[in-house]
């Protein structure tokens, strides 16, 4: 934990332990949860630094509400007394909450764009084109929504020779909206039969729309990874495979493991292996041991935080990692080194 961290809640958990003691109620230390990572000195949520925070919370007697693993990264949580409530009794133990619900994408925070209904249908199309929107909610207040205007709606009704000059006039009336907490996958499901969701607050407010593009880049950020991880093992399989006996790739296993064949390898069995010289000069490649074992070592070491959903993607250094270690193989593979499905021919951009 870094200085900074310890020394904010220290302080929190000290104020907030004083106002108890004066029969008043402790005053609320709210932050976002990025300002949080950022005072532990971190960018992202993952596994082993929720770890960290958590601990550091819990060691202080604090915890965050809502919980800083399930809110969107800039959403504005409160740090509070854990184990001691205002009266001084302990305070029940929250649960995280294990569902991941629509909170966690950036678009659910982000308001959009509206237009009112007794506008000029241009007024609309410009912001439509301006922002390359397929939609725009129609609205005088953010809360009743009239309908939503979309390029399917003006073309279905200027086709069949409606008046189009308003707004209202080229609106689909029905709505396709869900609130903050729906879990992720009603709301995905919302936005595959519909194109788009409006989110809703409980404040009543439309304060995001999700849509399939926003889906899209969701899906690219977070399916990425596996499949670079993935890309990566197959190709390490291929690398080594041939090249060593059972009882060596054994020894390169965590005890109470049994080695068949170099596909028990995983990450970790692959960085012991390969750390050895003389298995290293098996393999005939002219590259630095070292700095290829550390690469790999890297992304073992982050590698379980991509088997978990994360909402905030990896670190950009994380990505580089990957796409560095994918692009060296590709190159291997070019070279006929390590063997495709295309025939050594390394099919794929490296870059």
């Amino acid at each position: 934990m870094s200085s900074e961290a310890q020394t904010f809640l220290q302080r929190v958990g000290r104020e907030a332990r004083e106002a108890v003691k004066r029969g008043t109620a402790p005053n609320q230390q709210k932050l976002s949860v990025r300002h949080l990572l950022e005072l532990f000195g971190y960018a992202k949520r993952g596994r082993l630094v929720n770890s960290k925070i958590r601990n550091a919370l819990e060691e202080s007697g604090l915890r965050t509400s809502p919980d800083f693993e399930s809110v969107w990264i800039d959403h504005e949580i409160s740090i509070e007394l854990d184990h001691e409530s205002a009266n001084g009794s302990v305070a029940p133990v929250a649960i995280d909450d294990p569902t991941v619900r629509i909170d966690a994408l950036a678009a659910a925070h982000h308001r959009p764009k509206v237009v009112d209904p007794d506008k000029p249908l241009h007024d609309a199309t410009t912001v439509m084109l301006l922002n390359d929107y397929s939609q725009l909610p129609v609205t005088k207040n953010r809360r009743k929504i009239w309908g939503m205007i979309t390029w399917k709606s003006i073309g279905s009704r200027l086709s069949s020779g409606v008046e189009c000059s308003l707004v209202r006039h080229c609106m689909n009336p029905h709505v396709q909206e869900v609130r903050l907490g729906t879990p992720l996958l009603d709301a995905v499901s919302a936005v595959a039969s519909h194109g788009y969701t409006l989110v809703r607050s409980s404040t009543d407010e439309i304060v995001g729309i999700v849509t399939t593009s926003d889906l899209s880049l969701e899906f690219q950020e977070l399916a990425s990874p596996f499949l670079l991880i993935g890309e990566i093992e197959k190709y390490l399989h291929t690398l080594v495979h041939g090249h060593f006996r059972v009882e060596e790739i054994q020894a390169a296993l965590p005890e109470g493991l049994t080695a068949t064949g170099t596909a028990d390898l995983t990450l970790g069995g692959y960085c012991r292996l390969l750390q050895k010289p003389e298995n290293w000069e098996r393999l005939g490649v002219e590259f630095s041991r070292k700095e290829f074992v550390a690469r790999m070592e890297a992304i073992r070491q982050f590698r379980n935080e991509v088997m978990h959903f994360r909402p905030d993607g990896l670190e950009p250094k994380q990505q580089d990692a990957l796409q560095g270690l994918v692009g060296f193989f590709r190159h291997l593979a070019r070279m006929g080194v390590v063997e495709t499905a295309a025939g050594g021919a390394g099919s794929g951009n490296s870059n």
